[in-house]
């Protein structure tokens, strides 16, 4: 029988010992899904050596799941990082822990209007819908507090002589002592009545209600904290009342039951004397707000005719209505604009494609260049990835109005796709996004077309650490003095260090004395073949 979604979770089921051993990931993937009862088919895929928890076999009960390995064709079609949920008929892909259950609790809600999970995704529907790169809150809840659960388990030593509270934990006791994030909260309330209980302290991570982020940090905070002695637990008092409220809940208690977690186990560790505790000093600014010094970049060619020689015009009044930027709800005053940048995109990678490639619209927004690309060469797979809800939906809408059956959409931050293709896009993907584009495309010696922006943008992520360069790196540069000359001087040399190094030769379509990322044009492509055979590619 062939289902219309489904979820796929990185696990490994014992059904003769009655055993679940899962990534920090699907633990809580199947703990949201106890609590919303939900009705998806669960693929389990057995895709890793080690994992990182033990969950309680009871969480499979009446649900509806089958165990695959990572060779079968389920799987190897999916190409996406795990967590991830298929749905309308292979053609729409989520993945990302935030990403696919704000999905799942969305369509259960379809089905269900007055669910209690309905509150999960918090005001306006807004808990955790940016990215884990662009959103420090999203990132905390879906990278940070995971990645603590996997260190742990490599790092714990139960023979040091001291022990270091994870700097996770503590940025969340941090965020939980602070009120002005509730106060905020407050401001969309209207008081009826008069109470002496009425607090402007945390009840719940984001302010006094529980949101799908409370459900995210939970399973990662237990296994943080039954790893750990309970003299830890004086240096993490809120973290405390926070756990012991979630288990107050008698929906979040009974989902924590079937999954194995206990909140007697936080009692069952003896006071350990003999080893010192370590609190960690970090940076306890508020996790709802990124502080970068950005430095806005000014064009300096006020009137770049050179530029506008070398591009091509697309004959809009000749193409179909959707296909032109007016209909993806631009304001009125960016749609010329948009038309040339979509029209330098779209005439380039045009040049360079090849009839059967697949291709790959990162960061693709709703869609502008991926359906133009898509209504001009049908004979091409066109992927976009995106992991903005309302982008992809207002692409969707598109797509279907065009009637295009040549494009795919994944849901996802671009480093969770992990599938083959030929050729990469991107236009105006911002600071390290454009990088991660190009990294995605050498891994997969794909050619690419980019137009880079905000370099100011450019920072340290859990992803990439700066400098790339190895050359760089050999020099002992400070990082910040590396930011300040990504900002002052944008080098071509040193797209030349990071191309010739892998493979790719590189030459200048146009070289203009004074230039920034938007307005720069260069050709790249790989050095497999003779020159006559190879896919040429280019950047902007």
């Amino acid at each position: 029988m062939d289902f219309p979604n489904k979820l796929f979770l990185s696990a490994r089921i014992n059904k003769d010992n009655k055993t679940i051993q899962s990534t920090i990931q699907t633990c809580t993937c199947l703990f949201v899904y106890a609590y919303c009862d939900f009705e998806l088919k669960v693929f389990f895929v057995d895709d890793q050596n080690n994992y990182d928890c033990d969950i309680s076999f009871d969480v499979l009960e009446s649900m509806n799941y089958e165990c695959v390995t990572k060779d079968q064709s389920e799987y190897q079609e999916l190409s996406l990082a795990l967590p991830a949920i298929e749905t309308d008929n292979k053609r729409f892909l989520i993945a990302g822990v935030s990403g696919v259950l704000r999905w799942a609790i969305k369509s259960h809600i379809e089905k269900f209007p007055n669910h209690f999970s309905k509150s999960l995704l918090g005001f306006r529907g807004g808990c955790l819908a940016a990215c884990a790169e662009s959103s420090v809150w999203t990132n905390f809840c879906e990278v940070q507090l995971p990645n603590s659960v996997c260190e742990m388990k490599l790092t714990m030593n139960k023979e040091e002589e001291s022990i270091v509270i994870p700097p996770s934990l503590v940025l969340l006791e941090a965020h939980l002592k602070s009120s002005d994030d509730v106060s905020k909260t407050l401001e969309n309330l209207v008081i009826t009545e008069k109470s002496e209980e009425f607090s402007l302290h945390h009840n719940y991570l984001e302010g006094i209600d529980l949101t799908l982020a409370d459900m995210i940090a939970f399973p990662c905070v237990y296994y943080l904290l039954t790893n750990l002695p309970c003299a830890v637990m004086t240096h993490l008092e809120d973290v405390r009342k926070w756990l012991e409220r979630m288990f107050s809940n008698i929906f979040v208690k009974k989902a924590a039951t079937k999954c194995g977690f206990l909140l007697e186990t936080f009692f069952l560790f003896k006071e350990d004397v003999t080893r010192k505790i370590i609190v960690p000093v970090v940076d306890k600014d508020s996790l709802y707000k990124r502080d970068p010094a950005h430095t806005k970049m000014r064009c300096k060619h006020k009137s770049p005719i050179e530029i506008l020689t070398h591009l091509q015009l697309l004959e809009w009044e000749k193409l179909p209505p959707d296909l032109h930027p007016a209909t993806g709800d631009l304001p009125q005053e960016r749609i010329e604009r948009k038309c040339q940048q979509i029209e330098s995109m779209v005439t380039a990678v045009l040049k360079v494609a090849v009839d059967g490639q697949i291709i790959v619209e990162f960061c693709a927004g709703g869609g502008h260049v991926g359906l133009l690309l898509a209504y001009f060469l049908p004979s091409c797979k066109v992927i976009l990835i995106e992991n903005k809800e309302s982008s992809i939906f207002r692409a969707k809408k598109r797509v279907e109005s065009l009637n295009l059956k040549n494009v795919f959409f994944y849901q996802c931050n671009l480093d969770y796709f992990k599938g083959s293709f030929d050729l990469g896009v991107s236009l105006h993907a911002c600071g390290v996004a454009t990088d991660l584009v190009i990294q995605q495309c050498i891994k997969q010696r794909a050619s690419f077309v980019c137009c880079p922006c905000c370099y100011g943008g450019v920072q340290n992520t859990h992803l990439l650490r700066y400098p790339l360069s190895k050359r760089f790196c050999s020099t002992s540069l400070a990082y910040e003095k590396y930011l300040f000359l990504l900002i002052v001087l944008i080098e071509q040399k040193l797209i030349h260090l990071l191309l010739n190094r892998v493979n790719y030769v590189w030459d200048s379509l146009i070289q203009i004395e004074h230039f920034l990322p938007k307005n720069i044009i260069m050709k790249s492509y790989l050095q497999l073949y003779n020159l006559s055979h190879v896919h040429q590619s280019t950047i902007f």
